[in-house]
């Protein structure tokens, strides 16, 4: 707990003198400026730590991340965490957008959601997947050849989009190529419900 207050009070100090001196030499006799020397040594010395005792990784994320030391910092604590709750063989340093599509190839929607919320990537492409990989199941199971089971499969399809916001127009054209690729297998009832929700 005592390193974890005296990381605050460090990021507290930086922050308040990088913005009285803009960057340049304190009033107070120091050593070294806080820009670049002081910030640049700080950055060298997390580097060396993440590096050199990855059993501490998870700990030295987390203080970072509670200090508010950067938000590069936070960004892999997050990615760390997730790796570590979902059980990935990943790197915690790997692209945002990279994680993403992994969580959505391994059908991790609720996490790749959270993710993609975090790291400000746009989400639609998620439950676009989703919806798709349902159908795509759905289509290798036994119940397709009955049309209450299929009726049930677009009113889930349809709540998806809903729930998540998807653009409507994006949805309307998802329906729309649906009933055209599936026309030949679709009953006539359910053409005309794939059409009214589109």
């Amino acid at each position: 707990q005592s390193c974890r207050d005296h990381l605050r009070r460090f990021v507290r100090r930086r922050n308040a003198e990088s913005k009285q001196t803009g960057g340049s030499q304190s009033k107070e006799p120091y050593c070294l400026q806080l820009v670049p020397y002081v910030t640049q040594l700080s950055e060298e010395m997390v580097q060396y730590l993440l590096d050199g005792f990855p059993r501490a990784r998870m700990m030295l994320l987390s203080a970072l991340d509670q200090a508010n030391f950067s938000p590069h910092y936070s960004h892999l604590f997050r990615s760390f965490r997730l790796i570590q709750q979902t059980g990935l063989d990943v790197d915690f340093r790997m692209p945002a957008w990279e994680l993403l599509q992994l969580l959505i190839s391994r059908k991790m929607f609720a996490e790749a959601r959270e993710w993609a919320r975090s790291s400000g990537i746009v989400s639609d492409t998620i439950v676009f997947e989703e919806v798709t990989g349902m159908i795509v199941e759905f289509r290798q199971g036994v119940w397709w050849n009955v049309l209450d089971e299929r009726l049930h499969l677009w009113h889930k399809c349809y709540d998806a989009f809903l729930q998540q916001s998807y653009p409507p127009v994006g949805a309307a054209l998802f329906f729309l190529d649906i009933t055209s690729k599936l026309e030949p297998d679709l009953f006539a009832r359910e053409q005309l419900m794939l059409l009214c929700i589109a």
